[in-house]
């Protein structure tokens, strides 16, 4: 074995004894050679030989392997920087096993569930959460991991965020409040952050969940970045695979507002976690009334139902929606829900002014004419000389309004393209005083509602650009899909009950606008509802960190104007077999706006302020409009307060400020968080009526908590392709010990190194034989 001295180790080519053999055998050749020449001049030969001597036994002991043992590499000593990833979603509040109840199926329901119960966890009554901090994340395991570790936590959901120490102390349900969890999300970008922070040096990431991805997102691409980056990602899991059961209902009527005697329907979504083929009991109440259906869900995770609904009073109707709470069901409070439905007395009269006929008006007028409450005057001049005139359930001819007066007959109008061409100077500017002075409602539905080609064109731009809400500028762009801004999923526009989808996976899913017009710049009173894609621009605008605006709505004057900033929405209406989902909600998108535009528009006899909602159904944290608009100019010093009582009755004020551009309309954007019935009120002593209320109920359909079932083998899988630890945690350890004793084991010892592996080793053997070569070769006894 080679002798090990400090640093120093003996590495023989050859067994010592074959070594030392050649060494003497060269050093019995070199006495020879001393002989042989010794005679004429011995003292040369003396030091000839001399030389050869020295260069055997030099030559003897590089065979001999002398090598030293370099310091430890510096990267591995290196103290290593460590990411630790907490999930922080509502999933996290579950207990980490199932409640002793749930084991058994509930007697009213009838399923078949043969999963099996593969816990990682503790005991009943915990979370997932408290069991994490408690055993994993407490202050010893903190302490631990700095001493090895420059430690950094991070909470993460839907995104990752800083964590601190201090929050893990605090309660569950006030630290895991995320609506869902992107694991692969938030694991790359951490991932990203951690390696640019590195930049090279040793680097590993702990993650702490349940494994469970709200998207379904797969984490293969963050996998291979942090094995190639050569960042180990260790991960717990914890929570059971066996989903708790959990149903929860969400109800929302599919129009905001009815006629009398006018049939609607109330859209009943019910979803279902660990339940499978179960039935439950779905029961709607209303005036003393019950309906009930049974929910069979046969394997799915929802199931839609639409209850008929129909008053003969006008007023505020609210129905209340639940399912009995389950057996060993954790979350109950997602059971129930109350809806509400305002029920109008009265007719809408809307009128479609087209110039140049194409497929969006056409589907738009056809799509009207199916709502029974609806009358409808289309004119549209077919050509220069001929102007035709469709109207729908009223025997009225159609005319052009040439007045204020003759518009104020219609609750909304809408044009079309080419508008000069039906309407002329006189007509435009009665239209527009109408919107301005009479709080008429508008709808641009094809973008610039005329063309600058011609003098006519050119002076209804004139006339209608004071209720235009953009200012327009040259350019197009084609077939781009649309995006919601946040104050578009809040509209009572895109109120899509009964549409199986998230609005904005259809936004992105269906057919794109074949054309958006160009636009120079918003007007201060425009609220944007809907833009292009991201990255997609055409004009200049206002904004340069935002895409091109779609969609917007403003008020102006006393009225409103809806403008849809381009063409090409009728594809909505004829959708291809992979899209039959969305069917439908081109109807209810135009049924929604003009609804909404002339339910907004109204004031009942007598009345001079009305309290209006932006919808009466809101899930929780998203934003509400509140409006209080006055028929007329408000009185001196008028300064509405609206009052908002929450579910446990606690109350707040807010302010509604008068809106730009708006002479009577005052707004106040609200985000009520409670699930439950709110109450907003307006006193208005000065006006009629002097006290208004209007209920509006919020919902929370929490998907995350809903189904909730660990899945340790992703998290198992992510470890070991980067070469990670995995642990259960329901068996707690010394993380700090094991993620050293790991790293340690990981550690490559240095090599040995040969001292004769040097240049100028080699360099000075070669001279020093070269010399006693030179000085022989003189000497004539070569």
């Amino acid at each position: 074995m080679p002798d090990l001295l400090g640093q120093w180790m003996y590495q023989p080519a050859l067994p010592p004894m074959q070594v030392l053999a050649i060494v003497a055998l060269l050093l019995g050749l070199t006495v020879f050679a001393y002989f042989r020449s010794a005679g004429d001049r011995p003292a040369a030969a003396a030091g000839f030989g001399g030389m050869r001597v020295l260069a055997v036994l030099l030559l003897g002991a590089l065979l001999m392997g002398p090598s030293v043992i370099p310091e430890a590499d510096e990267e591995q000593t290196a103290r290593a920087t460590l990411t630790v990833m907490l999930d922080t979603s509502t999933s996290m509040l579950t207990p980490p096993t199932p409640p002793t109840s749930s084991r058994s199926a509930p007697p009213t329901l009838s399923r078949s569930d043969s999963s099996t119960d593969s816990s990682s966890g503790t005991t009943e009554g915990a979370t997932r959460f408290e069991h994490l901090t408690e055993h994993w994340l407490n202050a010893q395991q903190l302490a631990g991991l700095d001493e090895h570790f420059d430690v950094r936590l991070l909470g993460f959901d839907t995104a990752g965020r800083p964590l601190s120490a201090d929050q893990l102390a605090q309660p569950a349900a006030e630290v895991a409040v995320g609506s869902g969890t992107r694991y692969a999300e938030s694991l790359t970008t951490a991932l990203l952050d951690l390696d640019r922070a590195t930049r090279g040096e040793p680097a590993e990431l702990l993650l702490l969940g349940d494994g469970h991805d709200t998207t379904d997102a797969s984490l293969n691409a963050a996998a291979a970045f942090a094995a190639e980056r050569g960042i180990a990602v260790h991960t717990v899991a914890v929570g059971s695979q066996r989903q708790p059961p959990n149903v929860a209902v969400v109800a929302l009527p599919r129009q905001e507002y009815l006629l009398i005697e006018e049939q609607g329907q109330l859209i009943v979504q019910v979803h279902q976690g660990g339940l499978n083929d179960a039935t439950v009991q779905l029961y709607v109440e209303s005036d003393g009334e019950r309906i009930e259906r049974t929910i069979d869900f046969a394997g799915r995770r929802s199931v839609t139902v639409d209850i008929p609904i129909e008053h003969e009073q006008p007023g505020v109707y609210a129905y209340d929606v639940h399912v009995e709470p389950l057996p060993g069901e954790v979350a109950t409070a997602d059971n129930q829900q109350r809806a509400f439905v305002e029920v109008l007395d009265r007719s809408m009269r809307v009128l479609i002014l087209e110039g140049e006929p194409y497929w969006d008006t056409k589907f738009l007028a056809q799509s009207l004419r199916r709502d029974a409450r609806l009358e409808l005057t289309q004119i549209t001049q077919v050509s220069t000389q001929r102007q035709e005139g469709i109207v729908t359930r009223t025997g009225a001819e159609a005319t052009v309004p040439t007045s204020v007066e003759a518009f104020a007959a219609y609750d909304v109008v809408i044009l079309g393209r080419q508008v000069e061409a039906v309407l002329d100077a006189e007509g435009l500017a009665a239209l527009r005083d109408w919107v301005l002075d009479e709080g008429g409602q508008l709808v641009l539905a094809r973008g610039r509602p005329y063309a600058l080609t011609s003098n006519a064109g050119r002076t209804a731009g004139e006339i209608l650009s004071m209720v235009e809400p953009v200012r327009w500028h040259e350019g197009l762009v084609r077939n781009v899909p649309l995006s919601l801004t946040p104050a578009g999923r809040s509209s009572p526009l895109f109120s899509m009950a009964g549409l199986n989808a998230d609005l904005d996976d259809a936004f992105a899913t269906l057919p794109p606008m074949r054309v958006i017009y160009a636009v120079d710049s918003l007007k201060p009173a425009a609220l944007v509802l809907a833009r292009l894609g991201p990255g997609q621009r055409v004009g200049r605008g206002d904004d340069e960190s935002a895409s091109a605006p779609a969609i917007v709505e403003m008020n102006v004057g006393s009225g409103r104007v809806l403008a849809l900033l381009g063409e090409g929405l009728w594809k909505w209406r004829l959708l291809a077999p992979n899209l039959a989902e969305y069917d439908g909600i081109f109807d209810a998108f135009w049924s929604n706006a003009v609804r909404y535009l002339a339910a907004g528009s109204e004031f009942q006899p007598g009345e001079n302020v009305t309290l209006q909602l932006g919808r009466s159904i809101v899930q929780a944290g998203d934003p509400l409009t509140v409006d209080v608009v006055l028929r007329h100019a408000p009185p001196p010093g008028f300064d509405p307060t609206v009052t908002l009582t929450a579910p446990d009755g606690q109350m707040q004020d807010v302010t509604p400020t008068l809106r730009p551009g708006a002479r009577n309309r005052y707004r106040a954007t609200v985000h009520p968080d409670a699930v439950g019935v709110w109450r907003a009120s307006l006193e208005a002593a000065e006006l009629q009526p002097t006290q208004q209320e209007r209920p509006f109920s919020v919902y929370q359909l929490d998907l995350e908590r809903l189904r909730s079932e660990a899945r340790p083998q992703v998290l198992r899988d992510l470890s070991e392709r980067t070469g990670g630890l995995f642990f259960d945690a329901a068996e707690p350890v010394n993380l700090a010990e094991q993620l050293e004793r790991r790293r340690t084991s990981q550690r490559v010892p240095p090599s040995a190194e040969y001292i004769w592996d040097s240049g100028l080793i080699l360099l000075l053997l070669v001279l020093w034989l070269g010399l006693e070569w030179v000085g022989r070769r003189r000497l004539g006894w070569l």
